[in-house]
């Protein structure tokens, strides 16, 4: 393996070093130390903040489940899924139980309708005729609690050998001024533990910039980052206490955007099972919901599912938060020896928890080029690798976002309500069009799509769980 550079030379060099422990940096670490051409690399893995992982000794050293389901959550896809299993975080989550309740909560079917009751309905049978999953019987995705999840990809990095740095604040990013081969510099990060007052300055031949939205790394890269909040469009999520054990996903396209219903934890001490809110609204009605009490939260959604196939609401847990909604992307994904992934290179809306699987895409693509550098004895910040990759990768992020907007845009019309009612049906008869939807939300239809090398990263078969 090439670095083009000598690591003596440097006082602190890392073949990789990884900015935000994340759930898509967290999976390029574990990818890195898991894949048999890089697993050798050494890696450094940098947040900000105190990550709730094994890392730390005053943390836990197995992952933990909290008593009740927390807000933020992940549709995990049949590709998404065989990525974690590579990188050994899906059998820990699998193994994780907490008074007999799992982090993981398979769905066989997703319903989407809209006020007209026009619906397109999904099941792992369309799934299966894909060619997104093995057999029919299969769930067709999985709702993954996101702190389990990373918990789980930290343990398995950090039991790897990837070097945990946090918190280390990035102060300062030096990069080349040309891509490699025409500059053999290291890229060079100043890093600030706010707890002692220390910097330290570490050198690499690549940096994977997985820090988000915000992402500081991309700053300092001077990399654009095109878009925006959504106009008076905001999301509210909460967790609501079902009468009924579901394993459908649920959409219903309202006048002011869609509410999300997702299966959670389906056994609780309580014996109600959960599922997660996503509700994209105004910014004045997500305000009015996370004011609510219980009961009334309840109230408003089952009376927003009036008549749809969604069962009723016993009462909501704990109370609504409101976030942001935005539709922004780097229009330039790469720089000399630095590499965008995850939210740091595009933010989507997050119809049905879906944006995650753009992310691990990233991770894959990121793990997989820097396999094929070392693989052919390149340079790991090879200039012309990573153009490949950030034009795959920026080619995905694109036709997803505009897919997402383009129905974004059409349940928002009231003047496309006809429209709506006969697209939604054709869509839900046309066979080659339904194949393709069903292909894209079972992320299979990427570039990055396809069957896990197992010769290279030593997958275990998939579980079935």
């Amino acid at each position: 393996m090439s670095s083009s550079m000598s690591p003596h030379k440097h006082k602190k060099f890392f073949d990789v070093v990884v900015v935000g422990g994340g759930l898509v940096g967290a999976c390029v670490a574990a990818g890195l130390k898991q894949h048999r051409l890089t697993a050798s690399l050494n890696v450094a893995l940098i947040d900000a903040a105190q990550l709730q992982g094994p890392s730390s000794s005053s943390l836990p050293s197995k992952v933990s489940l909290p008593p009740e389901p927390p807000l933020r959550v992940s549709t995990v896809t049949p590709a998404s899924r065989a990525l974690l299993t590579a990188v050994g975080a899906w059998d820990i989550l699998l193994n994780l139980q907490n008074d007999n309740t799992s982090s993981v909560a398979p769905f066989h079917a997703m319903k989407v309708w809209d006020a007209n009751n026009a619906s397109i309905n999904y099941t792992s049978q369309d799934a299966f005729q894909a060619g997104a999953i093995p057999t029919p019987d299969e769930p067709m995705a999985h709702v993954v609690e996101n702190d389990a999840l990373q918990q789980a990809m930290l343990q398995v990095a950090t039991n790897r050998g990837v070097h945990a740095l946090w918190p280390r604040k990035l102060t300062s990013l030096t990069l080349p001024k040309h891509d490699v081969p025409r500059s053999n510099e290291p890229a060079q990060l100043t890093l600030l533990d706010e707890s002692t007052g220390k910097s330290e300055t570490i050198s690499t031949s690549l940096v994977v910039a997985a820090d988000g939205q915000r992402s500081r790394t991309r700053q300092l890269a001077k990399l654009r980052y095109e878009g925006g909040p959504y106009r008076d469009q905001v999301g509210a999520v909460f967790t609501l206490a079902l009468d009924e054990p579901i394993d459908t996903a649920y959409q219903k396209f309202l006048p002011t955007g869609p509410l999300a219903l997702l299966p959670v934890r389906a056994a609780l001490p309580s014996g109600a099972p959960r599922a997660n809110v996503v509700w994209s609204t105004t910014a004045a009605h997500a305000a009015e919901l996370c004011s609510l009490d219980g009961d009334a939260l309840a109230a408003a959604t089952n009376g927003a599912l009036e008549g749809g196939p969604a069962p009723r609401a016993i009462e909501a847990v704990g109370v609504a938060r409101s976030f942001p909604l935005s539709m922004s992307m780097a229009p330039r994904m790469t720089a000399p020896r630095l590499v965008l992934a995850g939210d740091a290179a595009r933010a989507v809306h997050p119809l049905a928890g879906q944006g995650a699987n753009l992310g691990f895409a990233d991770a894959r693509a990121a793990v997989e080029t820097i396999a094929s550098c070392a693989r052919s004895g390149l340079d790991l910040g090879d200039g012309a690798s990573w153009q490949r990759y950030g034009d795959l990768r920026l080619a995905e992020g694109m036709a997803w976002s505009a897919s997402l907007e383009l129905i974004r845009r059409a349940y928002a019309s009231e003047a496309l309500s006809g429209a709506r009612f006969m697209g939604v049906s054709v869509m839900d008869q046309v066979s080659p069009v339904k194949s393709l939807l069903v292909r894209v939300a079972s992320g299979v239809s990427g570039a990055y799509g396809g069957a896990l090398d197992d010769d290279e990263w030593g997958t275990a078969p998939m579980s079935r769980k």
